[in-house]
Formats: C-alpha cells, sequence, structure tokens
C-alpha cells in the first residue's frame, strides 16, 4: 500500500509505502482452491450424487449424477429446497435428520423416497454433514452424498413378505414343524408341534 505525501499546493513530495507479507495467505488460497478443484473434479465423474446445501436445506450445488438419478439439470435443483421433491410420507424422518445433522457435528445417514422429475419416486439414501464456522460453530452448509438404493429396498421388502408368507404356511399346517442350529438346540418349532408335544414354545426354545 502506498500514500503520497504532498505539499500545501499538492506537488508530491514523497511516498510513503508499507509491506506485507502475503506469501503464507497465497499459499493457503491455493490450497483453497487445488481442494475445491479436486472436490469438483470428484464430484462431476461420481455416481453418487453431491450436493451442497444451506441450512434450511436449500440447493447450491449439485453433481451432475442428479442428470441420471433424478431426471433433473443440476440447474433445475440449485435454489430450491430439497423437501420440495421429498415423498409426503417420509417428511418426518427427514425433518428429525435434518435437525440432528443442524445440532450435532456427526455425519448422519437417512433413506427416503424422492421424486424424480416426471413424477414417480425412487429410493435415495443420504448421508450428510455440516461445514460450520471454526469461532462460532454455526452452520454454514450441508454436504450431501446421495445414491440410488431402489432396487435394495424391492429386495428387503421382498424378503420381508416371503418370510412373512413362509411363517404364516408354518403356522397354518397341521404337522409339526421345528427347526435346530448346528449344535441341535431348538430354535423354532410351530404350533402343531407344540400341541403334539404338549409343551408351550418357551419351554422347547434354547
Amino acid at each position: 500500500n502506498a500514500t503520497a505525501i504532498r505539499d500545501p499546493e499538492g506537488r508530491p513530495l514523497r511516498t510513503v509505502a508499507t509491506i506485507e507479507d502475503i506469501t503464507e495467505r497465497n499459499r493457503a488460497e491455493e490450497e483453497l482452491k487445488e481442494r475445491e478443484e479436486l472436490y469438483r473434479l470428484i464430484a462431476d465423474n461420481s455416481t453418487d450424487m453431491i450436493s451442497k446445501h444451506t441450512p434450511e436445506g436449500i440447493y447450491t450445488y449439485a453433481s451432475p449424477a442428479c442428470r441420471s438419478l433424478l431426471g433433473y439439470e443440476p440447474e433445475e435443483l440449485i435454489g430450491h429446497s430439497a423437501y420440495e421433491f421429498f415423498h409426503p410420507e417420509d417428511l418426518e424422518a427427514i425433518e428429525k435428520a435434518h435437525s440432528s445433522i443442524r445440532k450435532l457435528p456427526e455425519t448422519y445417514t437417512v433413506s427416503y423416497r424422492i421424486r424424480r422429475k416426471y413424477g414417480s419416486y425412487i429410493w435415495f439414501e443420504t448421508t450428510s454433514r455440516t461445514i460450520r464456522e471454526l469461532e462460532t460453530g454455526a452452520v454454514q452448509e450441508i454436504l450431501a452424498t446421495s445414491r440410488d438404493i431402489t432396487e435394495r429396498k424391492r429386495i428387503e421388502e421382498e424378503k420381508l413378505r416371503l418370510a412373512e408368507h413362509m411363517k404364516l404356511l408354518l403356522e397354518s399346517t397341521d404337522e409339526g414343524i421345528y427347526g435346530v442350529d448346528l449344535q441341535g438346540t431348538c430354535t423354532f418349532l410351530n404350533r402343531s408341534a407344540t400341541q403334539m408335544l404338549g409343551y408351550v414354545p418357551e419351554e422347547l426354545i434354547g
């Protein structure tokens, strides 16, 4: 920074300058720039959708994966609240997760349904964490990584349905059926088996 010293007529007499060493500041700025470029490179090439949000949940960034996962261009999400896209039945769980994220300096994972561009819903699993102001701890932004778990959910629901069907089948048959582990310990028996043996399940299981 330089300041000119002038005489009463306004003519310059001398210049006073202050010099500041900004090497460390420049180094820090370069490192920050490199990290941001690396983060953007990873985000742009990830099959997961990486997004940034305000503390209130407004999109400030969405990676290109949003095109294949949700059918939206990044520009169609930025400026909108993520709450606009959640399934109504999942709002309570998401609001609870959102509240926890803002209160605690930890990552949080939640599963929910999200609406694609043309109205259909898919299952998302999102892991989020906060970026906080160093001195106050106030949340500056929320970083989220989301993936499509629709197929995983379908398989889980199919397994649950088959388990319920098997349970109904075992309880409706007149044949006594029981199960044991590799040590021969009883782990399961149906209603007919207990009636045949004259025990209640608690007397045999284990």
